[in-house]
């Protein structure tokens, strides 16, 4: 079973009897937060201690990315959702949030609810339009204590989505970093591969780049709903452009800019 699946399941084994003793080192101290008076010196030091030990759980799952997540998130236990938390984190896995989205609005725990936008917070850079879109209209039902640091890191994630959602570029070296770097860069390699006019020649993708822009986003569904609403046949297909890399990045940002919207009209190829 090991050398068909490339599993060491000795490691799992291993793995998990850690995970099971770091759980229950987490028991111990989160009671102890409960023994304290709120907001004083060795309240925020067990605080802090704490939260140390809980970033364990990510460590752990970042050297054996096999340990199971979901049966952690679904759990009643705080310090299995803690784990499960911690262990997203690790992994940068945005397939999760949805759990995470109902954790944060119905957890009464601070301390949960916490660590949830710390997990988003670590996420963010590599979140699509569309999770990023989920993700603010999230925070805007998410109802911190005033003046916490739950309420600032909100703002800050609130600030930072919408400015990646704007524009920005997620970049994919490594497929295996991410569940959706997985998906993103085979579909991006089979389009491409597909393509090829002659199927002899030979290209190795090394990177694929993801856009995130909401303006050309809701251009495009605009146009699909408007389609959709005079009943015009449609069908989204996948095309290709080569060009410099300082012209994709402005491509990237503006879309591609009809010949009018040009600036500098000897850039153009004759057919103008």
């Amino acid at each position: 079973i090991n050398a068909e699946y490339g599993v060491d399941f000795n490691s799992i084994y291993e793995q998990m009897d850690v995970f099971e003793k770091l759980i229950t080192t987490f028991e111990r101290e989160y009671s102890r937060i409960q023994q304290l008076e709120k907001r004083t010196f060795a309240w925020n030091a067990q605080v802090a201690a704490t939260d140390s030990i809980a970033e364990g759980f990510k460590t752990l799952v970042q050297q054996n990315p096999e340990l199971p997540v979901r049966p952690y998130l679904l759990s009643q236990k705080l310090s299995h959702q803690i784990a499960a938390i911690k262990m997203i984190e690790g992994l940068k896995d945005f397939t999760f949030n949805g759990s995470l989205e109902i954790l944060l609005l119905h957890s009464p725990q601070g301390f949960l609810q916490f660590h949830i936008l710390l997990c988003f917070k670590a996420l963010l850079p590599f979140m699509d339009g569309q999770a990023l879109k989920n993700l603010i209209e999230l925070l805007g039902l998410y109802l911190p204590p005033s003046k916490s640091s739950r309420e600032s890191t909100k703002k800050f994630l609130i600030s930072s989505a919408n400015n990646r959602w704007d524009f920005s570029l997620i970049e994919i070296t490594d497929p295996k970093q991410n569940p959706n770097f997985k998906k993103w860069f085979f579909e991006a390699s089979q389009y491409f591969y597909s393509n090829l006019k002659d199927p002899s020649w030979v290209y190795t993708i090394t990177k694929v780049e993801v856009v995130v822009n909401r303006k050309l986003e809701n251009q495009f569904f605009e146009c699909q709903d408007n389609y959709k609403s005079k009943k015009i046949p449609h069908q989204t297909r996948i095309a290709y452009h080569s060009s410099n890399q300082k012209a994709l990045l402005n491509i990237a940002k503006t879309g591609f800019l009809e010949p009018d919207q040009i600036k500098k009209k000897d850039k153009l190829d004759p057919g103008y």
